[in-house]
């Protein structure tokens, strides 16, 4: 059974999370397609982003700091380009938390 959360319409695709860990962010491809940062303290989700990308995000980073967060959106069907974001301010309290993320990445269906 494909990976979901709370919010998630499709199977979640990447997971970040701050170097102390109090922040957790997950997002998904496809239609309708979201982003969540969550609290891993209380477990809820603190901000969610409506279609990041056009297909979804395949790909994420989080900036030292929690300062912005980089994202690789997945492909598009018709013509295979992906498109690369910058977002500002995207933990809670930018600057307060020193971040680290380890993406997770589906190679041919199979986590990586």
């Amino acid at each position: 059974m494909p990976a979901t959360a709370q919010g998630h319409a499709n199977s979640i695709t990447c997971l970040a999370a701050t170097e102390d860990r109090s922040t957790i962010i997950t997002a998904d491809v496809g239609q309708e397609s979201l982003m969540v940062l969550w609290s891993s303290e209380t477990g809820l989700p603190v901000r969610s982003i409506k279609q990041p990308h056009p297909h979804g995000v395949l790909a994420m980073d989080v900036a030292p700091g929690g300062a912005w967060l980089a994202t690789i959106g997945a492909p598009n069907p018709e013509t295979g380009e992906q498109e690369v974001r910058r977002r500002t301010a995207i933990c809670p309290q930018p600057g307060q938390v020193r971040t680290h993320a380890r993406r997770n990445v589906p190679q041919a269906g199979k986590w990586a």
